[in-house]
């Protein structure tokens, strides 16, 4: 039986996935390049079309790994002023949450296939994305990110990962106060994915993206479980380390993490 799983993963489910995947990317990037050259950059039906292009590419995405999303919670409207944070396990955490409702967001700045794609399909969300190593750039995109979050001219909320990195499914590292000192409206979200899922945590150290694709490709299914919690607000005088610690931990408990704080916050 263990030979005829293998077999199944391996020479039919892989290629099979494969060519959905690839697929879904060039249809979308025609799509999407097609959409920006033939419609007006100030014509709001632009938008909702290339949102709804985007969108659909994360279900085909997310349909080439089989992938099995309980919901848990209304999917909130979006609104300006609120900001949506979440724990992050891999680079899929993003088409996981995006087939549910377009979110825009921002990262590093990546090269490569995945820089492929942030410059192409992901420009469907006008995400952010930056160089972790440029001071400058940074700064700027502290200043932008403030901007994008109260922007009513945007059509899709932005969803920040406030780890800064990957984690293994297990534990939650220390969330960074960049997003909790906005003023805005935080809309926590927990992920957690299926211990049987055995390959959803993204190592990028030790594989390349290509790798970890056909990882996920070869494995049954990437079952995962999504809770939308209640909206928080930063009380009076309560820090932003504070207030991203508070957050942290309501995510923590209800994905069932392990909570590692790295750093001592002011003692709450």
């Amino acid at each position: 039986m263990y030979v005829i799983g293998v077999f199944i993963r391996y020479f039919v489910l892989l290629p099979l996935r494969a060519i959905i995947f690839f697929t879904t990317l060039l249809i979308s990037t025609v799509l999407v390049l097609l959409t920006q050259i033939l419609i007006p950059i100030d014509c709001a039906f632009r938008k909702r079309l290339l949102l709804t292009i985007f969108k659909c590419a994360c279900k085909f995405v997310c349909i080439s790994f089989s992938s099995v999303t309980r919901v848990h919670g209304e999917v909130p409207a979006h609104k300006p002023g609120r900001i949506f944070v979440a724990n992050h396990t891999t680079t899929m955490d993003i088409p996981v949450l995006c087939q549910l409702t377009p979110f825009s967001t921002i990262g590093q700045q990546h090269k490569g296939f995945l820089g492929f794609v942030q410059n192409t399909i992901c420009k469907a969300i006008e995400p952010v994305w930056f160089d972790r190593k440029d001071a400058k750039d940074r700064k700027k995109v502290a200043e932008l990110l403030k901007k994008r979050c109260f922007d009513e001219d945007t059509q899709c909320s932005l969803l920040v990962f406030p780890e800064g990195c990957c984690t293994n499914n297990k534990f939650s590292v220390l969330f960074k106060k960049g997003a909790f000192e906005l003023g805005a409206e935080v809309m926590p979200v927990a992920i957690k994915y299926s211990e049987s899922s055995n390959c959803m945590y993204q190592n990028s150290k030790k594989m390349g993206f290509m790798r970890y694709l056909i990882s996920l490709w070869s494995q049954w299914a990437l079952i995962s479980d999504i809770w939308f919690m209640a909206p928080v607000q930063r009380q009076i005088d309560e820090p932003a380390e504070d207030f991203a610690h508070r957050v942290q931990l309501m995510i923590s408990k209800q994905s069932s993490y392990m909570f590692c704080l790295l750093f001592q916050h002011s003692g709450k």
